[in-house]
């Protein structure tokens, strides 16, 4: 029986999460989460494969490892297969965490999909991630995307890929490719990036001049940046197919303000009108989706989407008037996927986006307390350690606790320390030089609490109770 791992990694305490699958040979996919409540997580886990070699599990087995034991049966909660012949299957699991801290979501496959750029991937344990910061007065969503994770195109033409990433909380996103890695962080041996392929590191957006035959893996970082702070990530593997098709791909022309990084400024109340131009092959046929960040295609102030046909070309073109409300300093994303089906039924795609900026004040929300700055390379490096304390850890004790609450580790430090309360609050920090630390307990009322604690290489938290 092979097996696939959800994993829910607390810098300051380990959560587990796993789930079993065969033969899963996943093309890519992400994870992300909406925060439903104080300490409450919606995890979504999206995964992308080839029906014909893959098999799909109807549910799978969420596991919580921290303090005590809890498992769940997450149920798959969709399943489509795609014109690209390509299963999209999203898995959805709410989970409750015991407190404030970054947490790291990681899924494993140790049976991924044949790649031209990986030799042997088949075989190769295969892993993503996702950063996630929890803390009761700070809200925070991962990112999310408006186009799934794949592209296809006859091989020697052009690609453009939009991954259509926006933030739901209006954080600015930056965007990198990365090689892809295995257990631990480690990365996978013998990965070359496709040679030609470039990123847009401002919208994500990639661009292939030349597309090479075959199957191509490419690993996206996208960073959440609030206020100039790092308070995520998402990890992202796509798929890039070159295939050997007669007819050249869809291709954009008169796009005006498609296409364009920069946005079309529009005041709230005022038309905007942005029109683009689909130019496809003779005899194949057109189809498209338009995208908007936040569902805005389902609100009272929704765009209006026209279509219009001449010959073998089509013009799609977006009206857009938003209330007031919709002032803000991020542009809103529009995206549009073109899907030609060529006269022998196969599928070619061409993406292109648009920015409309309704010019407004910052989005109102909190900014992530001191003790939780911790840096974004600490937090990618495979080298910090990540556990619950135990026989790594300090022992904490007396537990419960009347006056002090003393710490002793195996080794010497330094050790920043910190005590927190149960929303999150920072109560006091120390520095331990040595190996024994004292925290007072400076007249703070019974009840529980967590220590924090983080040396260069590793980090943990216990709970303790003041009676």
């Amino acid at each position: 029986m092979q097996q696939r791992y959800l994993n829910i990694g607390w810098i300051f305490c380990l959560v587990l999460v796993s789930y079993q699958a065969q033969a899963f040979r996943a093309f890519g996919g992400e994870i992300t989460y909406d925060r439903v409540g104080e300490l409450t997580l919606n995890v979504q886990i999206q995964t992308f494969q080839n029906p014909d070699v893959a098999s799909e599990r109807d549910s799978l087995r969420l596991g919580l490892d921290w303090v005590e034991n809890r498992n769940w049966t997450t149920a798959r909660s969709s399943t489509v297969v795609a014109p690209e012949h390509i299963r999209i299957s999203t898995y959805e699991r709410e989970i409750g965490l015991g407190g404030p801290s970054w947490f790291r979501l990681t899924l494993t496959d140790p049976n991924l999909a044949e790649f031209d750029n990986l030799p042997g991937s088949v075989n190769t344990v295969f892993a993503l991630q996702t950063l996630a910061l929890l803390h009761p007065s700070c809200r925070n969503n991962s990112a999310r995307f408006l186009h799934p994770a794949y592209a296809q195109s006859r091989y020697g033409s052009a690609l453009h890929y939009v991954p259509g990433a926006w933030d739901p909380d209006a954080d600015s996103l930056a965007f990198s490719l990365i090689a892809p890695y295995g257990e631990f962080g480690v990365p996978l041996s013998g990965y070359a990036f496709p040679e030609g392929l470039t990123l847009d590191p401002a919208t994500g957006e990639l661009h292939w001049d030349f597309v090479q035959e075959g199957q191509w893996l490419v690993v996206m970082r996208v960073k959440e940046y609030r206020a100039g702070a790092f308070v995520g990530s998402v990890d992202r593997a796509i798929l890039l197919r070159g295939l050997d098709l007669g007819a050249d791909p869809p291709a954009f022309f008169s796009s005006g303000s498609w296409g364009n990084a920069e946005p079309l400024l529009l005041n709230p109340g005022e038309l905007a009108s942005a029109s683009v131009g689909v130019l496809a092959a003779q005899g194949s046929e057109l189809s498209w989706t338009i995208q908007g960040e936040g569902g805005l295609n389902a609100d009272a102030d929704a765009p209006v989407l026209q279509v219009f046909f001449s010959a073998d070309t089509l013009k799609v073109e977006v009206l857009w008037a938003p209330e007031a409300t919709r002032a803000r300093r991020r542009p809103y994303l529009f995206t549009l996927r073109i899907r030609q089906e060529d006269s022998d039924g196969a599928f070619q795609s061409q993406d292109i986006a648009l920015r409309i900026a309704v010019p407004g004040p910052d989005v109102e929300g909190c900014f992530p307390p001191p003790y939780l700055w911790l840096g974004e390379e600490d937090l990618g490096d495979p080298d910090l350690t990540v556990h619950a304390g135990g026989d790594q850890g300090p022992a904490v004790f007396p537990v419960p606790a009347t006056d002090r609450i003393h710490l002793q580790w195996k080794q010497p430090g330094p050790y920043r320390v910190m005590l927190v309360n149960a929303a999150g609050q920072l109560l006091m920090q120390e520095t331990v030089q040595g190996a024994v630390g004292v925290l007072e307990r400076n007249r703070l009322p019974a009840g529980a609490y967590w220590v924090l604690w983080q040396s260069s290489t590793q980090a943990g938290s216990k709970p303790v109770v003041f009676r």
